[in-house]
């Protein structure tokens, strides 16, 4: 129909105004031909974009929030606040303690 035509005519129009410098930038850098050729490619990349962010609305909408994996939430339940847990330090042992382990170990 002519009012998509129109409206597509016009989002074209203004995502190439918006682009201009970056059109300039492509022209200093390689001339009209590939100031031209940057454009189409410009253009996909706003189209995956699209097409990238209307499917994440799709899944979001379909699918719910993301869920946190069942190790995640059973590590909750158990009140650990990070994984793997932290280390806790051993209290200092005397030298003569260890003298005597390694030398029980023999």
């Amino acid at each position: 129909s002519l009012l998509w035509l129109a409206a597509g005519s016009l989002l074209l129009g203004v995502v190439v105004v918006a682009n201009m410098p970056l059109y300039r930038f492509f022209y200093r850098y390689g001339g009209w031909g590939f100031a031209l050729a940057t454009v189409s490619l410009n253009h996909l990349y706003y189209v995956i974009n699209a097409v990238a962010a209307a499917w994440g609305w799709v899944l979001h909408h379909t699918l719910g929030d993301p869920q946190p994996p069942v190790a995640v939430e059973a590590m909750a339940e158990l009140g650990v606040e990070s994984w793997p847990p932290v280390p806790k330090k051993l209290p200092p042992e005397d030298a003569s303690q260890r003298a005597n382990a390694v030398g029980a170990e023999e």
